[in-house]
């Protein structure tokens, strides 16, 4: 690898990301950032492999070095959140992530964002808010995750739209179940358990709740 190439560090880098090669692309981006420093997509691509390998003050940092580079840039913006998000700082991202949206992301990235912030007002309990961009990723993409449907019922039920939870639901895991994902059906009945024991006895979600729980678990 040629040490003063920065094309060829820039595609290790995201080769690395790709492969969720993390540390190794740290090190790639911070050889790349040595010939070329003043790149804003690669401080950013830093950013977001410094979170990975669980350094997120230092991609804190480097988000906010690709904003200096390229003022509004998504991107920064973006990787910013996504440090914050990983320090549990949910109403310190919320902000972030929507600067990053203002600012027009490619379709693909706009998708991911509205997906995290669909979860992050689950979070924190803004069920209209995480209903509004949950629907708004499912819209953007032809072939959704389908844990986002897990997400959306979720938050219908916490909402008290039991009705519609339980659609959502059975939908959901009657779409996990055709495609022998019974791993999204674990993540789901997880985050599920997590809110009831959050939640506690309130009225109106526990027998719905049950309900669901046993539909996962193909009573």
């Amino acid at each position: 690898l040629d040490p003063d190439s920065a094309s060829a560090w820039h595609n290790l880098g995201t080769a690395c990301m790709e492969l969720g090669r993390y540390r190794e692309a740290v090190e790639a981006y911070r050889h790349l950032l040595r010939v070329k420093p003043r790149d804003a997509e690669d401080q950013a691509s830093l950013s977001c492999a410094l979170t990975h390998v669980g350094q997120p003050e230092a991609a804190i940092e480097a988000a906010k070095r690709a904003l200096e580079i390229r003022e509004e840039y998504w991107m920064g913006y973006a990787n910013w959140a996504f440090a914050l998000l990983k320090q549990g700082r949910n109403d310190d991202a919320i902000p972030l992530y929507r600067k990053a949206l203002e600012k027009k992301p490619p379709e693909f990235d706009e998708y991911i964002i509205c997906w995290e912030l669909g979860w992050l007002y689950f979070l924190v309990g803004d069920y209209r808010h995480a209903l509004k961009y949950t629907d708004r990723a499912i819209g953007l993409s032809k072939e959704p995750a389908r844990v986002i449907f897990f997400n959306r019922g979720l938050i219908n039920l916490a909402a008290g739209r039991d009705k519609e939870a339980l659609k959502t639901y059975r939908k959901a895991v009657k779409a996990a179940r055709q495609k022998g994902d019974g791993q999204v059906i674990a993540t789901g009945r997880q985050d599920l358990e997590d809110f009831i024991k959050a939640r506690g006895p309130a009225a109106g979600v526990k027998g719905t709740a049950e309900e669901i729980l046993n539909l996962m678990a193909g009573k």
